[in-house]
């Protein structure tokens, strides 16, 4: 299935093919995840929502944050890689049906030294 990954590391946005499960979501998220949350959901137009994963635990290995990124509107930013995975009404994991294009505009980088 697909997914959208947003890397901070290259500061790129990007489709990525996704199996789905817990293993696959950390793999996707990367830099050492190996447990995620789901602070963010995206509407749909075909299905139940789109989910935003991203490293639940990153604040405990400030020495693994690679860069972050906020939105508008967010009050807080989110450290690290995170994946966002389209969700059926039993939360199962689908393809994605963000517009890529319209999230790249709405990001900002966050950079660490």
């Amino acid at each position: 299935m697909k997914a959208v990954k947003i890397d901070v590391e290259k500061q790129q946005i990007y489709e990525i093919e996704f199996v789905g499960g817990l293993e696959s979501i950390y793999q996707s998220i990367g830099n050492g995840c190996d447990h995620f949350e789901n602070p963010i959901n995206f509407d749909s137009k075909k299905h139940f929502g789109n989910a935003l994963y991203c490293d639940g635990e990153i604040l405990f290995r400030t020495y693994d944050i690679k860069g972050g990124f906020q939105m508008e509107n967010w009050s807080v930013p989110i450290m690290n890689n995170a994946i966002i995975v389209g969700t059926d009404e039993d939360g199962g994991d689908i393809d994605h049906d963000i517009d890529i294009l319209d999230l790249k505009t709405k990001i900002n980088w966050i950079r660490v030294r």
